[in-house]
């Protein structure tokens, strides 16, 4: 009896350290678990910007096209009207 009120004035106080250690574990891993969240969210919203984007480089360089190809008929259509008319 005396041998296990030895060992148990040695566990017990770790045991106590032990259930705070898992209280504020359980604490942080649920903040974690919330911060992963909001980064799923944030990451989310980052790929749909990024694909906004590229949709909106594609068409900045279709109508880029679209205004070369205006600017050299335009410009052959000068150069028509000039022969014809001059």
């Amino acid at each position: 009896m005396d041998k296990y009120y030895n060992v148990s004035l040695i566990v017990k106080p770790k045991q106590e350290s032990l259930a705070i250690a898992e209280k504020e574990y359980a604490e942080l891993s649920a903040e974690l678990n919330k911060k992963k969240e909001s980064l799923r969210v944030v990451q989310e919203r980052v790929a749909r910007l990024q694909a906004q984007l590229k949709a909106a480089q594609d068409e900045k360089k279709s109508l880029e096209d679209q205004v070369a190809d205006c600017i050299s008929r335009l410009e052959k259509a000068q150069q028509l009207i000039g022969l014809l008319g001059g």
